[in-house]
């Protein structure tokens, strides 16, 4: 019989969903358990607003992949080139990133007020 933990560790493997990038298929991962805690706990504790660009940005950052290799396409660096990029894809694709990653305005609230 296999280890346990290591059937267990089987089922946290990350989700991806293909995208249509204008014509170029790129994939959107789940956000990892350590991305997702810095992204949430980088919203605001009260009742200012959400930093929907920079929100879009640090999801493009983390989920935007290659399909190929499954790594990363956008580093840190491509920050203020992304910020100059359509406000539509990039709310498409923290859409996307925020559903395959169980992310609702629930969890929002609930990190906004536990940060």
């Amino acid at each position: 019989m296999a280890d346990l933990r290591s059937e267990i560790l089987k089922g946290f493997d990350i989700a991806f969903e293909e995208y249509d990038l204008n014509g170029t298929k790129v994939l959107i991962r789940e956000l990892t358990g350590e991305n997702r805690a810095r992204i949430l706990g980088s919203m605001p504790a009260d009742d200012r607003q959400i930093d929907v660009e920079r929100l879009s940005i640090d999801m493009a950052i983390a989920c935007v992949c290659d399909p190929d290799t499954k790594k990363a396409v956008f580093t840190r660096k491509d920050d203020v080139i992304l910020r100059k990029k359509s406000p539509r894809v990039l709310q498409e694709i923290t859409s996307i990133a925020m559903r395959l990653s169980g992310i609702g305005k629930e969890e929002a609230e609930t990190a906004r007020k536990n940060s």
